[in-house]
């Protein structure tokens, strides 16, 4: 008995579409696409604006980067953004350029304090996006329960079951 129940259940497991090694998730593939393009977009901005307006706007871009890659993809994009943000950065605008050294020791304050508010900016947006999903999840839930408990035809439930 328990080894029919077994089979039963790796049998269903196999058949769930977007199990672990199902197919892919084309909302993800574009929100990874996402979030890479507006690394990439605020990269340039940075590169571009520096020469005119100083390296602290060229900062201040790529913090934006990352709070926007965070509100699009959630806390992991964030985090990546953050530390692709840092290494751009480090990389292309800082002295001395196109090397991952600092050109001097009073540089490395400014530099922590960009990827400390880049990292805080970035994990607040995450977060926010997260709970939001979370909390979106919560409520189609219990639209569901309502309806299946046979509420939704009751007056006060009946916005709830609406978007089902």
């Amino acid at each position: 008995m328990a080894e029919t129940a077994r089979r039963m259940t790796t049998n269903n497991r196999k058949k769930v579409p977007g199990s672990r090694f199902g197919r892919i998730n084309l909302v993800s593939t574009w929100r990874i696409s996402a979030v890479a393009f507006v690394i990439l977009l605020s990269w340039f901005a940075a590169v571009m604006v520096k020469p005119a307006f100083g390296q602290v706007a060229a900062a201040l871009l790529f913090v934006l980067g990352v709070v926007t890659a965070g509100a699009i993809g959630g806390l992991v994009a964030a985090l990546v953004a953050a530390t692709a943000a840092f290494l751009l950065y480090n990389f292309y605008l800082a002295e001395p350029v196109l090397s991952f050294r600092i050109a001097t020791g009073r540089d490395i304050v400014p530099f922590l304090l960009f990827t400390l508010c880049a990292l805080v900016a970035g994990i607040l947006a995450g977060s926010l996006r997260d709970h939001a999903k979370a909390a979106e999840h919560s409520k189609s839930q219990l639209a569901s329960l309502l309806c299946s408990a046979g509420r939704c035809n009751q007056p006060f439930a009946s916005p709830i079951c609406a978007p089902l």
